[in-house]
């Protein structure tokens, strides 16, 4: 292998990591075994205690929304920006030009907001001549932080962030619309039928698909014992993700419809081909990844700041539909499920939007760009 990329992101919440395996996966793609592609925590080039403060995020976004809520605003300032980012890079200089002297990487990606401005300062400033580019995962209400001049380039995946991009002064040449990028394993099924009966699932029963991302996040549990309530005529699918107190949770239920717990798993894209809807909290990785398999999406939470716009995103395009409390998902399950023209509406309107090969356009680009 000699070519070497590396790529910013972080574990709090499933979505940074899935859209930098994503793009990993289109580097082994298009490229095979010509890319040394390594993953790099953003939390772990900071020294202690703030190299433990990526671990905050989903307490605090469960416990404390209004706090979360708080610091996203005060972050959409570049003044406060300004200040964090003077803080914060003479406590990661050392640690991200030892990056550069241990990889000695061609080309950098950031699929983080935290990890644009300072790692392109101190890079530059160390001498590095590399590719940066910017790969914005969040959809809407796209925080400021995503965007810096800098870059060499800025990859969007809405209208809308592209002109968040734009504003922040971004030169136009270097922003491009290519959708969000998702593993080549969501595709639409050939057979939904085939899917389920790999899964061991009923192969004739309506689907649900319940999940929060990879930490298990949002009103997974009264949404799943209100359906199980209901004895809406669904087989029901909850992922868990690496939230065990939710899973335990969920086992002890006495379930009067077929149901299906998992945690943690590597197979969800099969479950969004085995599903007729996804339930989940705003996630932009998990709305999109939904989109592309051609499933209609029925938010049921989201994360203050970046997450807002993503519900109205969902609403607007037609994708699918908000219910704010259990009762309200449910009375939208018997909606759709009673009006099968609805939901096939939903699955052709996800067809159109979803771009599958975004991760192999993304990737294609920064070759030629950077003239790799």
């Amino acid at each position: 292998m000699g070519k070497k990329a590396i790529i910013f992101m972080a574990d709090s919440g499933g979505g940074h990591r899935s859209a930098a395996q994503a793009l990993k996966e289109a580097f082994d793609f298009l490229q095979p075994g010509e890319w040394e592609v390594h993953f790099i925590d953003v939390f772990s080039l900071l020294p202690f205690p703030f190299n433990k403060s990526g671990g905050s995020y989903r307490p605090m976004v469960t416990y404390t929304p209004w706090l979360w809520s708080f610091l996203w605003n005060l972050a959409q300032n570049r003044w406060f920006l300004d200040f964090v980012f003077g803080f914060f890079t003479p406590l990661t200089r050392n640690a991200l030009l030892k990056l550069i002297r241990d990889y000695e990487p061609d080309l950098a990606i950031s699929v983080h907001q935290f990890s644009n401005v300072v790692p392109v300062k101190v890079f530059r400033d160390g001498g590095w001549g590399g590719f940066f580019a910017t790969v914005v995962t969040d959809l809407v209400t796209t925080p400021l932080a995503w965007f810096y001049p800098g870059v060499d380039a800025c990859f969007v995946p809405t209208p809308e962030a592209r002109e968040m991009a734009l504003k922040a002064g971004i030169h136009p040449d270097k922003v491009y619309l290519k959708g969000f990028p998702v593993s080549l394993r969501f595709q639409p099924p050939e057979d939904k039928g085939e899917v389920r009966k790999a899964l061991r699932l009923e192969e004739e029963a309506t689907t649900l698909l319940l999940m929060g991302g990879g930490e298990g996040m949002g009103k997974i549990f009264p949404v799943a014992l209100a359906i199980n309530e209901a004895s809406l005529p669904v087989q029901l699918l909850i992922v868990t993700g690496r939230n065990q107190g939710l899973r335990r949770a969920l086992e002890r239920v006495n379930w009067k419809i077929p149901c299906r717990i998992y945690g943690f798993v590597d197979f969800v894209h099969s479950l969004m081909q085995a599903s007729d809807v996804v339930l989940t909290k705003a996630g932009p990785g998990t709305i999109y990844e939904a989109i592309t398999v051609g499933v209609p999406v029925l938010l049921i939470d989201f994360v203050p700041g970046q997450e807002t716009g993503n519900v109205d995103f969902v609403v607007r395009n037609k994708l699918g539909a908000f219910a704010p409390s259990p009762e309200k998902v449910v009375a939208v399950l018997e909606e759709w499920l009673s009006a099968p023209a609805l939901l096939d509406e939903m699955k052709a309107q996800a067809r159109k939007l979803a771009n599958p090969k975004a991760s192999l356009e993304i990737v294609s680009l920064l070759l030629e760009k950077a003239i790799l």
